[in-house]
């Protein structure tokens, strides 16, 4: 059925790859804000709708390897 392989891609269901497409989004955004560094790691939470700078954290970890304020160190030596 074309329906059902259009819905699991990769193996993951439509649903699962808007929400990978949307953190990737959100972790890029997040990325180019900690290189700019106009906003803190609190600021950059909130702007990009996380409800507490830790769930920011754990997501940000989880997707770049890093933590942000590591990330931030990484990019500056």
């Amino acid at each position: 059925d074309k329906g059902r392989e259009y819905a699991d891609i990769a193996g993951q269901k439509g649903c699962e790859l808007i929400e990978t497409a949307r953190l990737s989004l959100k972790i890029s955004e997040a990325k180019k804000l900690l290189r700019e560094g106009s906003y803190s790691v609190s600021q950059i939470a909130e702007m990009l709708g996380y409800t507490t700078i830790h769930n920011f954290s754990r997501a940000f970890k989880k997707a770049a390897g890093l933590s942000p304020t590591a990330y931030i160190k990484s990019i500056i030596s």
